[in-house]
């Protein structure tokens, strides 16, 4: 497929993606550190939700209907299990069954890959490099 010339430049927005600002989900809190996923709604909550976003993780604490900011790129520490240095450049997820600040390299059914293992610090902790946007797969919770 041909695509038409382009023949002026665009005005573009640009944004850096360090911070972003997003409601707490209804009926929820998120605390700092947490890894955040966007609802029906597109307000940020901790239950990754078939057919919806990863946004990064929490960079503080709110309540429903306040805004909190969510950093969509980054290194950051997350827990895990079993972690060897040979876990260096594995995919991981969110651990569906802990917490929202626990990471697993086996991919549950619910859960994008949040991002991949770039140090390992000791057996139970690694430094992952998140990037949001992955979507949750389709008949995630």
């Amino acid at each position: 497929m041909a695509y038409a010339n382009v023949t002026e430049n665009a005005v573009l927005s640009y944004r850096e993606g360090k911070l972003v600002a997003y409601p707490v989900a209804d009926e929820t809190t998120i605390y700092k550190g947490s890894l955040v996923f966007a609802d029906a709604s597109g307000a940020a909550t901790y239950v990754p939700t078939g057919g919806r976003c990863f946004l990064g993780v929490a960079m503080e604490s709110g309540t429903s209907g306040q805004l909190i900011k969510v950093a969509p790129v980054g290194v950051f520490p997350f827990i895990t299990s079993s972690a060897t240095a040979a876990d260096v450049g594995l995919p991981v997820y969110l651990n569906t069954s802990a917490n929202p600040r626990t990471v697993t390299k086996t991919n549950p059914t619910n859960s994008p890959i949040i991002g991949y293992i770039t140090k390992v610090i000791d057996a139970s902790t690694v430094e992952v490099m998140i990037t949001a946007g992955a979507i949750v797969p389709e008949g995630g919770s």
